[in-house]
């Protein structure tokens, strides 16, 4: 992704360079630490301004979880995305502090889960035929096969799982909206995979169960009860 021209890219680069003197002289990060966090922080602006963004104050979550799609959609390592996104969460907490915007938009964001974590437990393949168990040639399969992606790409509870409503899936942006412990709202991304599984259960499966009962939960049993 190409840097913004310099008269452009005067939106930002106040508050970046701000955020960057920050790290440097009050945090003590290395030089090699910041100018990574900057070339981030541009990149990520970049994707804003080209989707019509122009204030640092008018950046949204949404603004945020997009940027994250696009880059798991190019097919960066979730690490990396994580590491971006640590980069855009330290900016906007450094600028919130400062009183220079009124709302912290990555407050409700939750850091994707890392499917690297899991092979210190088990392998990779041992993963691969947990996820290869169910069935997917029945519904209960395919109702199966979808919970554990889900909960395997995202992290969630199993009693969030259980909760979550249709309405909590946002397709076109690719994350889940669920309640955790005290009633408190997470946003989580989900990846390309296990939205698709979602997606396949959703379409063929719930949909035969519920009938013309109207169910709020996603996932029903075969007579369409949570």
């Amino acid at each position: 992704m190409e840097a913004l021209p310099v008269e452009e890219d005067r939106f930002f680069e106040p508050d970046i360079m701000k955020f960057t003197q920050y790290l440097l002289m009050e945090k003590g990060f290395s030089p090699h630490t910041v100018s990574g966090y900057r070339h981030d922080l541009t990149q990520f602006f970049s994707f804003y301004h080209e989707k019509g963004g122009a204030r640092v104050d008018g950046v949204d979550m949404y603004s945020i979880l997009g940027f994250m799609k696009s880059l798991k959609d190019r097919g960066m390592t979730q690490r990396t995305i994580n590491r971006k996104l640590s980069a855009i969460r330290g900016f906007f907490h450094f600028l919130a502090r400062q009183g220079a915007i009124s709302n912290d938009p990555t407050e409700e964001i939750q850091t994707p889960h890392l499917r690297q974590a899991l092979p210190h437990v088990i392998s990779l393949q041992e993963v691969e035929k947990i996820l290869e168990q169910p069935d997917t040639g029945t519904p209960k399969g395919i109702r199966d096969r979808a919970i554990l992606e889900l909960l395997y790409a995202t992290g969630m509870r199993v009693s969030e799982l259980v909760a979550l409503p249709l309405q909590g899936i946002f397709w076109n942006e690719g994350f889940v909206k669920v309640f955790g412990k005290g009633s408190k709202e997470r946003l989580i991304p989900v990846g390309r995979t296990a939205m698709e599984w979602l997606k396949t259960y959703c379409d063929d499966v719930r949909k035969k169960v519920t009938g013309s009962v109207e169910r709020e939960e996603v996932f029903l049993s075969r007579l369409g009860r949570p």
